[in-house]
Order: structure tokens, then C-alpha cells, then sequence
């Protein structure tokens, strides 16, 4: 049985490869709004978003090594998405060499806070997983939590955070105006709006981890 998951899944509200049909995200409930996303300094800022952007922009163009690699990079910084494509790229043999412990511990990671649906996806990769594998399966989850756990890749993008808040808008977060930019439309309609490229829901470490777990929160797994 072949599982489908996040290579179908590429969120609306991140505009970054292409639509994915099984996630129902309109643009209008963006968490983070387009135009931000669109900034290289935003970015610059946020790595694991820009991993992220590299990662299925070269799956999409079928660069399967260099999509593994930018999404291993996204999820040195707790992003779960990256984490998700990589268990299903390891248990379908995406591109890579089909290895179902692999494929189980990059989901239990990419489960480690839930939700439900990726709770019960990491299950789903257990089932796959031969008896002869399991304890190589365990091992590969314990070494992997020291390089990708939540516990050390949040601590590492908070870091990154609070360094790139200081470099880009320095005391401006959170008390700054909103600046006026000019948005062209892939129809070619122009739009001139206010972004608030420094709201502090996007800089200060724990509100953007909030901002990270309703994300995943709004993915859902595949038929």
C-alpha cells in the first residue's frame, strides 16, 4: 500500500510550490501573510520556511536529492511539514531508497506534537516497519531527536529569530507601522496594501511557535 501524504500536501497559506488538493487552507485565512512570505529578508530570518520553499520547489522540479537535503535543513528548525515529506519519501522510495524504520522515525518526529492525524500517520508508518527492523527503527528515532527533536531544533530557530529581529527591523518589532508595498497577481493584477512585515507573532520565539503548531495543525493526511 502506498501512502500519500505531504507531497500532496503543500499548504495554500505558504504559496510556495504549487496547490495541494487535500488541504482545504483558503489565502484569505492566511497565518502569515503572503506579501511577508514573498520578502527575502523575511525569509532570510526563517529558515525553516526557506528550506522548506527550496525543498518542494526542487521536488516539484523532480530534484529529489536536493529536495531530501533542503528538507533535512528545514528540520534542523522544528518544521514539521519537511519532516513529514521525508517519511514519505523513505517509505515510497520517492526518490530515495525506499526504507520503511527510516520512513517511521522521520514521522514520529514529525509527530512529536501531535496532531491527531499525524499521530495516527505515525502509526500507520510503524505498521510497515518488518520485526527485524524495529529496534534498528528505535535506534534511528533516539539518534535523530538529537538533531531534529524539538527539544534542541526550537532552542536553534529561536536563536535564529531573535538574531535575525535584531539584524532586520531591531526595535521595530512590535511597534512599528505597517509598510506600503505593491503586489502583482500571477494574472498580472497590481495591488498596493499594507504588510506588517514586523508583527512579533513572526519574530518573538514563542508566538511564532504558536504560529508553527496551527499550521501543522491545519495539514491532514492523505487517502
Amino acid at each position: 500500500m502506498r501512502i500519500v501524504m505531504l507531497s500532496r500536501l503543500l499548504p495554500v497559506l505558504m504559496l510556495l510550490a504549487g496547490a495541494l488538493p487535500a488541504v482545504a487552507i483558503a489565502a484569505s485565512d492566511a497565518l502569515i501573510d503572503p506579501a511577508v512570505l514573498d520578502s527575502p529578508a523575511f525569509l532570510a530570518g526563517h529558515p525553516d520556511l526557506r528550506f522548506r520553499r527550496e525543498g518542494f520547489a526542487a521536488y516539484d522540479r523532480g530534484r529529489h536529492r536536493s529536495a531530501v537535503e533542503a528538507f533535512r535543513k528545514a528540520a534542523r528548525y522544528a518544521d514539521k511539514p519537511s519532516q513529514g515529506m521525508l517519511a514519505e519519501m523513505y517509505a515510497n522510495g520517492d526518490g530515495v531508497p525506499a526504507d520503511p524504520a527510516l520512513a517511521w522515525a522521520w514521522m514520529a518526529l514529525a509527530a512529536e506534537r501531535g496532531p491527531a492525524w499525524a499521530e495516527a500517520r505515525r502509526e500507520a508508518y510503524l505498521a510497515r516497519v518488518p520485526a527485524s527492523e524495529l529496534a534498528r527503527a528505535d535506534a534511528l528515532f533516539a539518534e535523530m531527536l538529537g538533531e531534529y527533536g524539538d527539544e534542541v531544533a526550537r532552542p536553534r530557530l529561536a536563536t535564529h529569530l531573535r538574531r535575525a529581529a535584531r539584524g532586520n527591523t531591531g526595535s521595530r518589532v512590535g511597534g512599528s507601522a505597517p509598510r506600503r508595498v505593491q503586489l502583482v497577481s500571477g494574472d498580472g493584477v497590481r495591488e498596493v496594501r499594507d504588510v506588517d512585515f514586523d508583527d512579533p507573532r513572526y519574530w518573538e520565539p514563542e508566538r511564532y511557535f504558536a504560529l508553527q503548531d496551527a499550521e501543522w495543525a491545519r495539514f491532514r493526511g492523505g487517502d
